[in-house]
């Protein structure tokens, strides 16, 4: 049985200047690479302790919503649930206290633009 701290990760984390989950972290570090993941989470919970985060339960609105919008991008924009999830979370937020939304999956990007928010890929036009 996987024991991992995100897995039993459940509430989101809402920062005043961009949103940003930990689960989001926990599946874009290598599985090879425990030692960083695990000096990545300290840092992220002094950012927390710093009030850089805020700790935010995941509500049954906000799974209403991503249900919601799984049913409406999915088969054609390739949303994922987690990806869902953070849209949902995003969407109750209000657009004046959400500072940035930056992202790099481009096909996310599109359907956050399409929920009307303005994002940044930081991945864009970058040389690799």
């Amino acid at each position: 049985m996987d024991t991992r701290p995100h897995r039993e990760l459940d509430v989101w984390k809402r920062t005043k200047r961009a949103l940003f989950t930990l689960c989001t972290l926990c599946t874009n570090v290598p599985k090879s690479d425990e030692e960083n993941f695990v000096s990545l989470r300290k840092l992220f919970s002094q950012d927390i302790k710093k009030e850089i985060y805020e700790v935010a339960e995941f509500t049954n609105a906000e799974k209403l919503e991503s249900t919601k919008l799984l049913l409406k991008y999915a088969k054609k924009h390739s949303l994922k649930t987690l990806d869902a999830m953070q849209l949902s979370v995003m969407k109750a937020i209000s657009q004046a206290e959400l500072k940035a939304v930056v992202c790099a999956d481009e096909k996310f990007c599109k359907v956050i633009t399409l929920e009307g928010f303005s994002v940044t890929n930081p991945l864009k036009n970058v040389p690799l």
